[in-house]
């Protein structure tokens, strides 16, 4: 076996790869480009790998963020991975994009992270943590939710304490979060993404197989919850584009993303 691990990330607009070998990295770049990650992806990987002199075929594991976090980047992620698995017998991991982000504030242990994410619908995601030093990972304390503002400040209150916030939905609300947590630790917007080592770490405690990394969403797409309005506007049956998207979307994973590689 050659050694070789991909990491991928699209979760929030950042497009994140990197190559390892024995984890040690070999590769690793980011690109900010929240319309652009479907065109980046696979030029990408296989411009990265022509440049170390390496075959995709060489993959032995991949790790990809597999939420909360954009649909759209995830799933662009989630079908490479399983493409590219299946054409290399790979085994593959997901990664909790909210302990990455919460990974992001090793540097001060001891303290209670909150992760805050953007949603859409006036919601953030959000999660603790307990943060143990940049030689551990964080350790959640709650689970993750989906919240209107109001409701994440509450939350973060009943922890108690001086918490540190830091996020996408942190950046997008700092004057709300400011004004009702006075005793917190903002963290500036160059903290709302997880660096590549935070990645690295979490695929370093991952847990391995051969089946695909299932997304994890909080709450439907906005336009599968539309899905009935906006197809039957359109002369089209609900139930026959129910039926179709359930079709394409499985086929992302298994044929779709097949044919790039």
């Amino acid at each position: 076996m050659s050694g070789l691990t991909l990491i991928m990330n699209a979760a929030e607009g950042l497009l994140q790869l990197a190559v390892l070998r024995d984890g040690q990295r070999l590769f690793a770049q980011a690109w900010d480009a929240p319309s652009r990650g479907t065109e980046l992806l696979t030029p990408a990987l296989r411009e990265g790998f022509a440049r170390m002199h390496l075959s995709i075929g060489d993959i032995d594991r991949i790790a990809c963020v597999n939420g909360p976090g954009s649909f759209t980047g995830l799933r662009l992620v989630l079908s490479t991975a399983a493409a590219l698995a299946r054409s290399t017998g790979a085994q593959t991991a997901g990664i909790d994009y909210m302990h990455a982000l919460a990974d992001r504030a090793c540097q001060l242990p001891g303290m209670l992270v909150w992760a805050v994410t953007h949603a859409r619908r006036g919601l953030v995601h959000m999660q603790g943590f307990t943060t143990r030093g940049c030689d551990s990972l964080p350790v959640p304390v709650a689970r993750v939710e989906a919240l209107n503002l109001q409701g994440a400040v509450e939350r973060i209150l009943r922890f108690g304490g001086a918490p540190v916030v830091l996020g996408s939905g942190l950046s997008r609300n700092r004057a709300f979060f400011a004004e009702h947590l006075p005793a917190a630790l903002l963290l500036p917007a160059d903290h709302d993404q997880p660096t590549i080592q935070s990645l690295i770490r979490l695929t370093a405690a991952a847990t391995w197989s051969h089946d695909d990394v299932q997304p994890f969403y909080l709450r439907p797409c906005d336009a599968e919850e539309n899905l009935a309005d906006l197809v039957t506007r359109r002369g089209i049956d609900p139930d026959a584009a129910r039926n179709t998207l359930a079709r394409l979307t499985t086929l992302s994973a298994d044929e779709s993303a097949c044919r790039q590689f």
